[in-house]
């Protein structure tokens, strides 16, 4: 620290200022770490000795003990010798799953009714996924098993078809959008149509190559490649947990114009590799509501008012008429739907 003088009412006075932090360059090369990684080190033996890793990819899924025997299946279905696991708790119920073999090995972090996107903003810095070749982070309601997903197959089917950020297409439940259904023979799709079952179309009636028509992939069950991260990561809003409008907008983080990849090239939807959405709605019960209204409620009003927040920064009128777009499905499914279990 060093004083600095500083003129005060026509008095001198003294004020103690914290010195400038060293350039980042002053440090020698060989002492400089930027980035880290997930995996877990021992407390014993040389460093040098430490087992060599080949977990290229992380699977991260937001959990709590209602839905564990999905989670496990889920994890089942992953090579754990390529994948390094990773569990946000939203319960706090951290060491309900130390029965299942593989959780030794995982990264648990635990805070209480906090959403996925809240975790990863704070827990998956770019500079930690560097290491990682692709990002899973999914929802916990998802059904692996009645369809045979293989995540090693679809990992061969994204990078064969250069998908920066990706989904498995549902083969059953909801999605947001109808590009995310599965298309019966075919590897993979990239174009899709809106709920009206229009290509997204412009004033004139021509279809046009946008979200969420083309160039889309939902919240629910994203696959983002290590370039796609580290810009998707910088759209993740501090404030905003429940993340939605992400989806209408990451796809400025797949493009890659320097690279001649427009983001209709870079995403996708992975039919060969499909997966079931059960709509269990776990992540509502963790809401607190008032005077007439529940939980449930109470978490549904917040993430219309983050939609709100966060198309006001992003500063365009189309989030606005897909928020109205999406609305009108919903209500029209509620209908149709009435009775059945909700969704989250």
């Amino acid at each position: 620290n060093r004083k600095a003088p500083r003129r005060d009412s026509g008095e001198s006075s003294t004020t103690w200022r914290p010195a400038p932090p060293r350039p980042r360059n002053s440090l020698p090369a060989r002492i400089r770490a930027r980035t880290s990684d997930l995996r877990a080190r021992r407390l014993w033996g040389n460093p040098a000795d430490d087992p060599n890793n080949t977990q290229r990819n992380l699977l991260v899924l937001t959990v709590g003990m209602k839905q564990k025997a999905g989670v496990d299946s889920i994890v089942r279905a992953f090579d754990l010798t390529q994948f390094t696991v990773v569990l946000f708790h939203y319960d706090g119920a951290v060491d309900g799953w130390d029965d299942l073999p593989w959780s030794e090995d995982a990264i648990h972090v635990s805070a209480k009714k906090q959403s996925k996107w809240w975790f990863a903003k704070r827990f998956l810095h770019p500079d930690v996924v560097e290491p990682y070749d692709f990002v899973f982070l999914w929802d916990e309601d998802i059904d692996v098993v009645t369809d045979s997903f293989d995540a090693s197959e679809y990992l061969r089917i994204a990078r064969d078809n250069g998908l920066h950020i990706s989904q498995p297409a549902l083969v059953s439940g909801r999605g947001a959008w109808p590009i995310t259904s599965a298309v019966e023979g075919v590897e993979m799709h990239r174009r899709g149509v809106d709920w009206n079952g229009a290509p997204c179309p412009d004033a004139q009636g021509n279809p046009r190559d946008v979200p969420p028509c083309a160039a889309y992939v939902e919240i629910m069950v994203p696959v983002f490649s290590r370039r796609s991260w580290r810009c998707v990561w910088t759209m993740i809003q501090n404030d905003l947990t429940h993340g939605w409008g992400l989806d209408l907008t990451w796809h400025r983080c797949a493009a890659d114009p320097g690279g001649n990849l427009s983001a209709v090239d870079a995403m996708g939807v992975v039919d060969a590799q499909g997966v079931r959405h059960k709509a269990e709605p776990t992540l509502k019960e963790q809401g607190e509501g008032g005077v007439g209204l529940d939980g449930a409620d109470a978490v549904g009003r917040r993430r219309a008012a983050e939609w709100d927040a966060y198309n006001s920064r992003w500063k365009t009128p189309m989030l606005q008429e897909l928020h109205e777009q999406l609305l009108e499905h919903d209500e029209q499914f509620a209908e149709h739907h009435e009775g059945e279990s909700g969704t989250d």
